[in-house]
C-alpha cells in the first residue's frame, strides 16, 4: 500500500510541476506578441515619422524655390524698370530686349529725330561704331560734349574686328554682342545680374541653333558662291558669308548670267518688315532660306 501511495504522489507531483511549465511557456508566448507587437509598432511610427519628415522637406524645398523665383521676378519688376535704354539699330534693339525680358524703357535712336534729342534721358545708349552707319550719333554726342561720357555711352564689342556696320549678321557676332550686353546690365545692376545672365543665356541658345540651321543649309550646298549686283547689298550680309566662308563677288560688269542675291536688311528695318517677320530672329531665318536658294 506504501508503494502504491508514493507512486499516486509522484503522478500527482507530476501534474503539478506539467500545469505549473504550461503556464510559463503560455505566458513567455503572450510576451512575445507583446514585444513583436511593439516592435511592429515601432517600425509603423518611424515610417509615419519618416513620410512627415519627407513631405516637410519637400514643401520646404518648393517654398524656397518659390521664394526665389518670386525674388527674382520682383527685381526684374521692380529694378531692370529704372534702366533707360536707347541703342542706334534695330538688332541691338532685339538683343536688350531678350536679355532685360521687355520693351520698357527701350529707345530705337533714328537718324532723322535725334538732332532733337539732348540724350540726357538715357542711362545707357549702346552703339556698334564710331563712323558708317552710326556716324550720326558719334556726331550728336560730341554736339552735346558727351564723348567722355563712357559710363553711359557704351560700343558694343564683337569677335570679328573690320565690321562694325552690320557685324549682327554673323551668328558668333551676335553672340557675342548678346553676352557683352548681358554683361554691361549686370554691372550696372548687380542685384539683377541672374536676371540679365539667364535671359542671355536662353536667346544665345536659341541663335546657337539658328547657327547650326545655317551650317546645315552650307554642308547640302552645291555651290560657295553667291552673287550680287552692288556693294551696298553685299555689306548687309559680308560678315555672315565670312562666318560661313562663302564666298561673295559682285557683278559690276552685269555678266553674270544666273540671279543675284538679295538678303532682308537688318538695319533700315521697316514697319511693314517688323509686321511681317516680327524680330531680328525671324529676319535671320529668311535669310537663311534665301541664301539656301542661292547656293543649292
Amino acid at each position: 500500500m506504501v508503494e502504491i501511495r508514493n507512486k499516486v504522489g509522484y503522478r500527482e507531483m507530476g501534474k503539478r510541476f506539467t500545469g505549473k511549465n504550461q503556464g510559463e511557456q503560455n505566458k513567455n508566448n503572450k510576451n512575445k506578441i507583446m514585444l513583436i507587437c511593439i516592435a511592429i509598432g515601432v517600425v509603423i511610427a518611424c515610417i509615419i515619422l519618416v513620410f512627415c519628415f519627407l513631405m516637410k522637406d519637400k514643401e520646404a524645398e518648393t517654398e524656397v524655390k518659390d521664394n526665389i523665383e518670386n525674388a527674382v521676378n520682383e527685381r526684374a519688376d521692380i529694378e531692370l524698370a529704372n534702366i533707360k535704354i536707347a541703342v542706334t539699330a534695330y538688332p541691338l534693339y532685339e538683343f536688350v530686349k531678350e536679355v532685360r525680358g521687355n520693351y520698357d524703357n527701350l529707345t530705337l535712336l533714328q537718324e532723322n529725330l535725334v538732332k532733337y534729342d539732348n540724350l540726357e534721358g538715357y542711362d545707357l545708349m549702346f552703339y556698334m561704331s564710331e563712323d558708317g552707319t552710326d556716324s550720326w550719333f558719334i556726331e550728336r554726342v560730341k554736339q552735346l560734349n558727351l564723348s567722355n561720357d563712357t559710363e553711359r555711352i557704351v560700343r558694343v564689342k564683337e569677335d570679328v574686328e573690320g565690321y562694325g556696320d552690320y557685324s549682327w549678321v554673323s551668328i558668333d557676332n551676335s553672340i557675342s554682342i548678346v553676352n557683352y550686353i548681358a554683361i554691361v546690365l549686370a554691372n550696372h545692376d548687380r542685384y539683377c545680374a541672374d536676371v540679365y545672365y539667364n535671359n542671355a543665356q536662353a536667346y544665345i541658345n536659341k541663335l546657337e541653333e539658328l547657327r547650326a540651321e545655317y551650317h546645315r543649309v552650307i554642308s547640302e550646298a552645291n555651290t560657295y558662291r553667291v552673287y550680287f549686283d552692288n556693294e551696298d547689298e553685299k555689306l548687309k550680309i559680308q560678315s555672315l558669308l565670312d562666318e560661313l566662308n562663302i564666298e561673295s563677288i559682285v557683278d559690276e560688269t552685269k555678266e553674270y548670267e544666273g540671279n543675284y542675291v538679295k538678303f532682308i536688311d537688318t538695319y533700315n528695318v521697316t514697319s511693314d518688315t517688323i509686321n511681317k517677320y516680327g524680330s531680328y530672329l525671324e529676319i535671320m531665318r529668311e535669310n537663311l532660306t534665301i541664301l539656301e536658294s542661292a547656293i543649292k
